[in-house]
């Protein structure tokens, strides 16, 4: 819980599909479009490695 704000950092998940619409994609992570943790992205699958920074403009 908490607050997307310029300046703070995050851990949040993207998902491929709603799991408000199905909540089994949140199952096993195959629906997973995108990992940010402490507001970098992790990169998915064999041989992943994280990236630098991640910034969004807000406005």
């Amino acid at each position: 819980m908490g607050v997307l704000e310029s300046g703070r950092l995050a851990d949040i998940i993207v998902l491929k599909r709603d799991p408000l619409a199905d909540i089994r994609v949140l199952q096993g992570g195959g629906e997973l479009a995108w990992v940010i943790k402490d507001g970098k992205v992790v990169r998915l699958g064999a041989g992943a490695q994280e990236s630098g920074p991640l910034a969004f403009n807000m406005t």
